[in-house]
């Protein structure tokens, strides 16, 4: 099962792809955040994980 909280992000609702994390080197990341989750968007991810990774 794939597990994908809907969040909305710089006003567009989408999914985050939990089965799709990957870690980038900051050297590669230009520009300015688009976005930060709050506290709820973050719990919600955070389950979104747990429950992809079995913990």
């Amino acid at each position: 099962m794939i597990f994908r909280p809907q969040l909305e992000i710089a006003g567009s609702v989408t999914r985050l792809l939990v089965d799709q994390m990957r870690s980038v080197d900051v050297d590669y990341v230009h520009g300015d955040p688009v976005h930060y989750l709050d506290r709820s968007e973050m719990a919600e991810v955070e389950h979104a994980v747990v429950r992809y990774l079995g913990l």
